[in-house]
This record gives C-alpha cells, sequence and structure tokens, in this order.
C-alpha cells in the first residue's frame, strides 16, 4: 500500500537531523507562496518532452562516467 505524500513527508522530516530542520522550513517558506497551476501541455510542451525522451534513450553508467573523467571511484567517495 502506497503512503501518502504528506505522511511521507513527515516521516522525512522526523529522520533529518535538527540541524538540518532550518534548511526544510526555509525550503517550505520558499514555496509556500508558489501557485502551481494543473494546465494541459501546449504544443511547445509536447514537443519539449517529446525531444526530451529522444534526447534521453541513451544511457551511460556512472562506472563509465567516473571512467571518462578520469576519476577512480575511490576518489569519489567521501572520506569524513
Amino acid at each position: 500500500m502506497a503512503i501518502a505524500p504528506r505522511e511521507a513527508a513527515h516521516r522525512m522530516i522526523d529522520y533529518l537531523p535538527e540541524d538540518k530542520i532550518a534548511y526544510v522550513i526555509s525550503i517550505l517558506k520558499e514555496i509556500e507562496g508558489i501557485n502551481i497551476s494543473e494546465e494541459d501541455p501546449d504544443e511547445l510542451d509536447l514537443l519539449l518532452i517529446r525531444d526530451a525522451k529522444i534526447d534521453n534513450e541513451e544511457t551511460t553508467s556512472l562506472k563509465d562516467v567516473v571512467k571518462e573523467l578520469g576519476f577512480s571511484r575511490d576518489e569519489l567517495q567521501d572520506r569524513d
């Protein structure tokens, strides 16, 4: 059974360390006033969606990207 989005958000916040809560509050205050309208995609939106799907057919593994950039996996790991 899927969890409701509000409940999922509450659970995520409950697991955050106390020092991260201020960031969450700041983000919530920023998005509180945003009005996102529910509109059907227009012709340009549909074109952009189609192009994005075409452009994203090819995938590359993280391992290959790391190798391509000249790093090793160990260099990318946080050691703190």
